[in-house]
């Protein structure tokens, strides 16, 4: 009987013990790998232990620095993000979404300006600051003249 009860016990924490071990395995791989430079497999495999629903924030560290070696910012300020989330005040994961965000630019497109916008900047450049204020003076003295009375 105290046989069997000691199985159970051998049992029950196996089952417990080795979801931890094979996730310690995975995690050696993706850091022997990112440590060779071999920043695509490194991904890979910590991507594989973040699909599997663990969660940490080494594990999220080390994907972000996997995808910023890739040059894939977007996917590595995710995963930055996702540890300040589990560890706001670490100063290693600020330093990391600040310096990726400073790699980010916004591609902002000029509107095109109408022709005739154009061609009347074009005719006012062309005249000099001297001769533009007599004509304002001149167009404000025509505008302000006071209408004949009938």
């Amino acid at each position: 009987m105290k046989f069997n009860s000691m199985k159970k016990i051998f049992y029950v924490f196996i089952l417990a013990v080795l979801p931890f071990l094979s996730f310690g395995n995975k995690q050696l791989m993706a850091d022997y790998y990112y440590s060779k430079g071999q920043y695509k497999e490194a991904a890979a495999d910590y991507q594989k232990i973040v699909d599997e629903g663990y969660q940490s924030v080494a594990l999220y560290f080390n994907l972000g620095n996997a995808y910023y070696k890739l040059d894939d910012i977007p996917s590595a300020l995710l995963y930055y993000e996702k540890a300040h989330r589990l560890a706001p005040n670490d100063d290693d994961i600020n330093y990391n979404i600040r310096f990726a965000n400073s790699k980010t630019t916004d591609k902002i497109d000029e509107a095109p300006t109408f022709f005739l916008a154009n061609w009347w900047k074009a005719f006012i450049l062309s005249f000099s600051v001297g001769t533009l204020s007599v004509l304002s003076i001149i167009l404000v003295q025509i505008t302000c003249q006071p209408k004949s009375l009938k």
